[in-house]
C-alpha cells in the first residue's frame, strides 16, 4: 500500500523533473510509531486504559486511594483537555466498590482489552 503510495507521488512530480528531495513520505514504522504516541487528543469517553504506577507519586493530582488502582483496567468518563487530566472509574474487587479518579495524561496508557474483560 504505502508503495502506491509512493509511485503516486513520483507520478504526480514527474513533468517537474522528479520527487523534490526535501520530501520525505513517512515509511510504515513512521505511522505505526505515531500511532502508539498517547496523547490527550485521542482519549475518548468510554475508552478502556490501563492505570500505571505514577512514577511520580508524590504528585499534586495523587491521593492515597489512587494507589489501589495501579495495573488495574479503567473506563474513561471525563477529558480535561486543557489541564491533561482524564477521569477514570474502576473497580476495586477487594473492596466491591466502584472509584472514580482524576489521572494525569502519563499514568494512563491504552489497552486493546474489551470492556467486559477488563474484571
Amino acid at each position: 500500500m504505502t508503495e502506491i503510495a509512493c509511485q503516486t507521488v513520483d507520478f504526480l512530480y514527474e513533468d517537474n523533473g522528479g520527487r523534490p528531495k526535501d520530501l520525505v513520505l513517512p515509511t510504515l514504522d513512521d505511522i505505526k510509531e505515531d500511532l502508539a504516541k498517547f496523547t490527550i487528543d485521542r482519549i475518548r469517553t468510554g475508552m478502556t486504559v490501563v492505570i500505571k504506577p505514577d512514577p511520580n507519586e508524590g504528585n499534586k493530582f495523587s491521593v492515597r486511594g489512587m494507589h489501589y488502582t495501579y495495573g488495574l483496567h479503567g473506563i474513561v468518563l471525563a477529558v480535561d483537555y486543557s489541564n491533561e487530566l482524564v477521569q477514570v472509574e474502576t473497580y476495586l474487587r477487594q473492596e466491591g466498590i466502584l472509584v472514580r479518579y482524576w489521572y494525569p495524561l502519563a499514568v494512563l496508557e491504552t489497552t486493546d482489552t474489551p470492556p467486559d474483560e477488563r474484571c
